[in-house]
């Protein structure tokens, strides 16, 4: 029985039923936590802490010509019970960073919509998240372009920067590793900061999987034979993909001065005139012209009465209040 009857074998010996196409699992790690299938992707999910361990599926170039178009449809994973709601993140200035990306699922509205699962989503900053880690996953598609398909396994790191006001982890940076096989097998990996601000480019953090499987105390791509295993994982293999140097991104508007239920700085950036973003309005003294309004158009100086702060409602209205607060 060759290799890919075997991985076949296993994910029904498992109790994977056929949700997930036997290729998808087929290179992926030992699961720690609770195994996901999905149609397009397997995740193993941590539970405490709200993220997964890992992520890994197949990249067919097929994949990424569908017709799907993103939906931005967040929601909780129902079969997790660790999974957070689709506004955990909200206020923290984290993004809900995909680990398997929407444009890798545009082979059907339903694998776009999961790709929207809580559970495949982690605290990735803007920065992160829309910058180098962004050009990393367009490098992948990139890829599976040119090959034909590749073996794809994502992560976080086991180290945290503290967790978000909802109890979810904040990894302290992310991990890529990409196989692709035939007569030039190769891997090459990545681990990348979760910091506000990134440097470089896509190749300064490059890792050979080895040194990451060093990291993570895990066998990235354990179907593989010793013998192969042995010859391309000791190297960062730069020379044999064509790589990208990314790139960065920047705030386009200063930190908000507010802060968060645990104290600390709000990590969200605004361009109101006070300082404060929309979430945190009711912290500052001096209501702030709504940027993102028409002329003349500002936040209701009422206050909501379910919660004691400032409504963040907008109004044209020469009282400054909106329509539920006028008797203020």
């Amino acid at each position: 029985m060759n290799i890919r009857n075997w991985g076949l074998v296993l994910i029904l010996l498992l109790g994977g039923a056929p949700a997930a196409p036997a290729q998808d699992a087929l290179y992926a790690p030992a699961a720690e936590g609770q195994r996901l299938l999905n149609g397009s992707y397997v995740v193993d999910f941590a539970g405490r802490g709200g993220v997964a361990n890992w992520v890994a599926y197949e990249l067919r170039a097929s994949e990424l010509t569908g017709g799907a178009d993103r939906g931005n449809d967040f929601h909780r994973d129902g079969r997790a019970a660790g999974s957070p709601s689709a506004t955990a993140y909200r206020g923290s200035g984290y993004d809900r960073g995909h680990l398997k990306p929407a444009a890798d699922s545009k082979s059907s509205t339903g694998e776009m919509s999961r790709s929207f699962l809580m559970t495949n989503m982690a605290p990735q900053t803007p920065a992160l998240n829309r910058g180098l880690w962004k050009s990393l996953e367009g490098n992948v598609r990139s890829w599976a372009t040119t090959y034909g398909a590749v073996h794809v396994c994502t992560g976080p790191t086991d180290e945290s920067l503290g967790q978000l006001d909802s109890g979810v982890r904040v990894p302290m940076g992310y991990w890529k590793a990409v196989l692709r096989l035939g007569s030039d097998t190769s891997v090459v990996a990545f681990i990348l900061p979760n910091q506000m601000t990134l440097g470089g480019g896509i190749l300064d953090y490059i890792i050979s999987v080895d040194a990451l499987e060093v990291k993570l105390d895990m066998d990235l791509f354990p179907a593989l034979p010793d013998a192969v295993e042995a010859r391309i994982e000791a190297g960062s293999n730069e020379e044999n993909w064509t790589i990208s140097k990314g790139s960065t991104f920047a705030y386009s508007a200063p930190q908000c001065k507010g802060q968060t239920l645990k104290r600390v700085q709000c990590k969200n950036h605004t361009k109101n005139e006070n300082g404060y973003c929309n979430v945190h309005q009711n912290q500052s003294d001096a209501p702030t012209q709504q940027t993102s309004g028409s002329s003349g158009s500002t936040q209701c100086t009422g206050v909501a009465r379910s919660t004691g702060n400032r409504c963040r409602k907008i109004t044209r209205d020469p009282s400054g209040r909106c329509h539920h607060h006028r008797d203020q």
